[in-house]
């Protein structure tokens, strides 16, 4: 008898635990999708002041210092956008691993040796 109530208890915790995984997991895709879309939105408004710029620069109006300023800006907002697009992806692949997904990598990469010339 108690060693069925260990094994239910055991159970329990592993459906448990199951169930926070997966739901960290669609926390997680959700937070990074949110956050890569405001990265976006901040490389364009990036992208808009460094072509401002440029054309200023081009008018006369400013220093190249500032072109290159803006340039450098443009990249680190630009980097920080992959970054969050690379967790946001991580995220997906580990809420499909919560999910009992799966893939066979083996199987897939023996297909495509076997369809090899």
């Amino acid at each position: 008898m108690a060693r069925a109530e260990q094994l239910l208890n055991r159970y329990q915790q592993t459906i448990l635990t199951a169930f926070q995984e997966v739901e960290d997991a669609v926390v997680a895709v959700y937070t990074y999708r949110a956050e890569h879309e405001s990265r976006v939105r901040q490389v364009e408004a990036a992208r808009n002041a460094t072509e401002l710029s440029w054309a200023r620069y081009q008018g006369g109006v400013t220093s190249y210092l500032e072109v290159l300023d803006l340039q450098r800006s443009l990249f680190g907002a630009e980097l920080a956008a992959s970054e969050t697009l690379q967790r946001e992806l991580s995220s997906t692949v580990e809420l499909y691993k919560a999910l009992g997904g799966g893939w066979p990598v083996r199987d897939s990469l023996w297909a495509v040796a076997d369809s090899l010339p």
